[in-house]
């Protein structure tokens, strides 16, 4: 009975395992999101109402950033510092991560039409980047959850 007991658990805990990398997929895409939102945000402030970005970043809001300390870390040492404190939350690849610490070194500092330039910029490349995101996931999430439950069994079948 304890045997039993013991690779129910090992075959739950795999499956959970596989579930939660899944979760942790989607969580990414929508942190994604959010950071598209800020930079759209970023724009359309200094576009049209000229705000300093100690101002947009003060007054920005985003459900997927809420629940981690990237805003608080944007609204004391700015974009490019809250990124590289939570660049895992966002899953950019090399490219990508590289494009956005340029942008984030970059913005503010440029005249308004370099900025807004710059802007359109990085939301094409993210746009385009969660797009791709959007369409492996379901892929993604079926891998990691048949993953996880051949990874339990296996790990069953081995003890047995």
């Amino acid at each position: 009975m304890i045997k039993f007991t013991g690779l129910l658990f090992i075959f739950l805990f795999s499956a959970l395992g596989g579930h939660l990398l899944a979760k942790k997929e989607k969580e990414q895409i929508e942190s994604a999101e959010g950071m598209l939102y800020l930079i759209r945000t970023i724009r359309q402030n200094v576009a049209y109402f000229r705000l300093h970005l100690d101002e947009i970043y003060r007054q920005f809001s985003h459900p997927s950033l809420q629940n981690s300390d990237f805003l608080m870390c944007l609204r004391r040492k700015g974009l490019k510092e809250a990124y590289l404190f939570e660049k895992e939350r966002f899953g950019y690849d090399s490219f990508t991560e590289a494009s956005f610490l340029s942008f984030a070194e970059s913005v503010g500092r440029l005249p308004i039409d370099e900025q807004i330039k710059s802007c359109d910029l990085i939301c094409d490349l993210l746009e385009g980047k969660i797009r791709e995101s959007k369409a492996n996931f379901p892929t993604k999430k079926r891998l990691y959850n048949v993953l996880g439950i051949s990874l339990g069994i296996a790990m069953i079948i081995l003890f047995l």
